[in-house]
């Protein structure tokens, strides 16, 4: 233990579950009060992100180069929203495909994001800039209740479960 790096006094973060290290700071994803927080890499309170309804849960977030997009996995509007990564502005949200209580996100190959599906036990695939549906990456075998995911330099993909450890799959099959 080094110390306590953010002290929140003034309560502008409830539960926070995801955490983004960008190059000049850091994003937290408040989950209770559905914030998007920013701080400084010594820790200073920024600004609020992004806040609102449609966040309803935020948890995982991941940085999409190719549209400068922050995308969000709202828990319990069981989307994943597109934020303007600047200005926190909503762009769009997107789910289908079975998408229920979205909880972890990874980049794949060709533009692709690969999301935990809590509650459907499967790692779906998207489009990650239009946000379309292509299919399931991964289901049965144990899958329960996907918690984590990364995705190694070499496509290897690990996905963390709710009860007993991590499932890994070729992001080749």
């Amino acid at each position: 233990f080094i110390d306590l790096f953010i002290n929140d006094d003034e309560n502008k973060m409830d539960c926070p579950e995801g955490l983004l290290l960008l190059p000049d700071r850091l994003l937290v994803a408040s989950f209770l009060n559905d914030r998007i927080l920013s701080y400084d890499l010594q820790g200073r309170f920024l600004e609020v992100l992004g806040q609102g309804w449609h966040l309803d849960g935020p948890q995982a977030m991941l940085l999409h180069p190719l549209t400068n997009s922050l995308l969000v996995s709202a828990y319990h509007r069981d989307e994943v929203v597109v934020l303007d990564a600047a200005s926190g502005k909503k762009r769009r949200a997107f789910g289908g495909g079975g998408l229920s209580r979205p909880v972890g996100l990874a980049a794949a190959p060709g533009d692709e994001l690969l999301v935990n599906s809590h509650k459907s036990n499967e790692v779906l695939r998207y489009n990650a800039s239009s946000g379309d549906f292509i299919d399931v990456f991964a289901a049965g075998h144990g899958l329960w209740a996907p918690t984590g995911v990364a995705m190694t330099t070499d496509l290897v993909l690990f996905v963390g479960t709710f009860m007993d450890g991590l499932r890994r799959y070729s992001y080749w099959r």
